[in-house]
């Protein structure tokens, strides 16, 4: 029983013991936060903080084009094919395709952390590798990097004459790219297709 009582007492004398309720004096307090929020200020800059925040993916463009060939032949002739074959490289996040007539679109997004360069070499050489495969009339595809800011045409025209498409290419080149290019509000013209 003298055990447990001079426990007991032991706890007591620590509890009455009150050296850890030392009380901050104000000053030291206003001192103290005056401090952390110049440290804060200090270290704000070393933030990763943007009013807008950039959420698009980089993306790499493949093109192609077919003369004469309707959009669903494009599609399970070769823009299937194609897609098989880019769907499996490392840090793609999304795969967008668009077949019209005569001309196809693949657009691959990856996410920030992949080295874009490195992709771009991988894609040439799928595609170099299965272009002996595609139908005989497909150009070689295109590839260019994007930044997820093209824009969908506003307009496309197809033309065609009782002439050659050599020909009907040089005409629109020449003729229809400079009066369309010159209009308010058109960004870009391009000419695509002939062969």
């Amino acid at each position: 029983m003298g055990k447990v009582s001079n426990s007991l007492k032991l706890i007591d004398v620590s509890l009455n013991n009150k050296p850890f309720k030392r009380k901050l004096s104000d000053f030291s307090v206003l001192i103290t936060f005056i401090a952390l929020t110049i440290v804060g200020f200090a270290f704000t800059p070393l933030l990763n903080i943007s009013l807008k925040p950039n959420k698009q993916l980089r993306q790499i463009v493949v093109e192609f084009w077919w003369p004469n060939a309707a959009a669903s032949v494009i599609e399970v002739e070769v823009t299937s094919k194609l897609e098989r074959l880019l769907n499996g490289i490392t840090g793609l996040e999304e795969i967008v395709s668009i077949s019209k007539k005569e001309v196809g679109t693949i657009t691959l997004s990856f996410d920030k952390e992949t080295d874009i360069d490195i992709v771009n070499f991988e894609i040439s050489t799928l595609i170099r590798r299965i272009y002996p495969e595609l139908p005989t009339g497909v150009s070689y595809p295109s590839i260019r990097q994007g930044y997820g800011n093209r824009r969908e045409p506003l307009l496309q025209y197809s033309i065609s004459a009782p002439s050659n498409t050599q020909y009907i290419s040089e005409y629109a080149k020449a003729n229809l790219v400079p009066a369309l290019s010159s209009m308010k509000g058109v960004e870009k013209v391009e000419v695509y297709g002939a062969t």
